[in-house]
């Protein structure tokens, strides 16, 4: 018998549309890696001793800018810690899911996206739409699943080629705000975006109770 992944799955769905929205290409697939910086934040979540400062050990997160810091953090009454936010603005490429353009495998401590593009109209760059975050559903009997969504337009003047994307989340930890990367994904095809033309970028996450 092959062994059950408890890990949440992901799938993603890109769509392409021209400037007047007719669909030039969409495809499915599954996602290939989770980064060590998600089973991090799950695992910083799950060593603080409830209703005290108390922690079993301090975890070293690596920031997308290559910075170290530590989780979890300690417990105060009242207070609001913002742990995986991903629900950025349109305009905002600091954090949600964001796009590249250098196609190279994920290392094994890979913290980042090798080549971000960022938020523009210029050359080599897309607008970024505010991130979409769907309640939870169940499609299936068991299977529980939200979606992520997000949009690229392509005002360059020029065509541009996403090799890579990946879902940054910003974070409090240690007493300091940071961005850290959990995905980081090298689509089987880029995704070759016309100017004028739009990439819709989605992220499926499920988990089946059985």
């Amino acid at each position: 018998m092959s062994e059950r992944k408890l890990m949440p799955q992901l799938y993603i769905e890109y769509e392409i549309r021209d400037r007047g929205g007719k669909l030039i290409s969409k495809s499915r697939e599954k996602a290939h890696s989770w980064l060590k910086q998600f089973i991090q934040f799950i695992l910083a979540n799950f060593v603080c001793r409830y209703g005290t400062t108390e922690e079993a050990f301090m975890i070293t997160i690596k920031t997308v800018d290559g910075a170290d810091t530590n989780a979890p953090i300690p417990y105060t009454v009242n207070a609001h810690y913002e742990v995986m936010c991903s629900w950025a603005s349109a305009g905002d490429d600091e954090y949600g899911i964001v796009v590249g353009s250098n196609g190279d495998a994920n290392t094994h401590d890979q913290y980042a996206l090798n080549s971000k593009i960022s938020h523009g109209t210029g050359s080599g760059q897309l607008s970024y739409s505010e991130m979409i975050l769907e309640e939870l559903a169940e499609p299936i009997t068991g299977q529980y699943q939200f979606r992520m969504i997000r949009s690229f337009t392509n005002n360059s003047g020029a065509s541009i080629d996403v090799r890579e994307h990946g879902l940054y989340i910003k974070s409090h930890l240690g007493g300091v705000d940071g961005v850290y990367c959990v995905i980081r994904e090298v689509p089987s095809t880029p995704q070759t975006i016309p100017d004028g033309a739009t990439l819709t970028v989605r992220y499926i996450f499920s988990i089946t109770v059985s």
